[in-house]
């Protein structure tokens, strides 16, 4: 009989502690690996990964010290506010445009994916500078 209670006082906890865990299972079809690669950009060998000044030179191009934030919303839709400084005493806002692009080289089978993001810099609505 001492058995019984002993093996319930053991159990207790660890029944005790599996109400706080959650299990996931999940399945995703990838398709075959040529299916997959041939949805990603082919990177031949010695270009090298995708970058943001290749991806936006068209509207890099565009791009003018003192042009708006619509301007800039006009060309990179996808631009984001992301902060507000004070540099010399003059107040700073910052947007940003990321990029995400995957790739794969001829040879490999292996998919990268190139992640760059650029900022843009404003002061009264003005463009000051750019950088990635």
């Amino acid at each position: 009989m001492v058995a019984r209670p002993l093996a319930v006082l053991i159990a207790l906890p660890v029944v005790l502690s599996l109400g706080g865990c959650i299990f996931v299972s999940s399945s995703r079809e990838y398709g075959t690996p040529k299916k997959v690669l041939e949805q990603t950009r082919e990177v031949v060998p010695g270009d090298g990964a995708p970058t943001f000044r290749g991806e936006y030179r068209e509207q890099l191009a565009h791009l003018a010290p003192g042009m708006s934030v619509e301007q800039l919303r006009s060309l990179f839709p996808q631009a984001v506010f992301i902060e507000q400084y004070e540099d010399e005493n003059r107040t700073v806002d910052v947007y940003s445009v990321k990029m995400s692009v995957a790739y794969h080289s001829r040879e490999g089978v292996a998919i990268h994916t190139a992640d760059e993001e650029a900022k843009f810099y404003f002061h009264e609505g003005k463009l000051l500078k750019w950088r990635e």
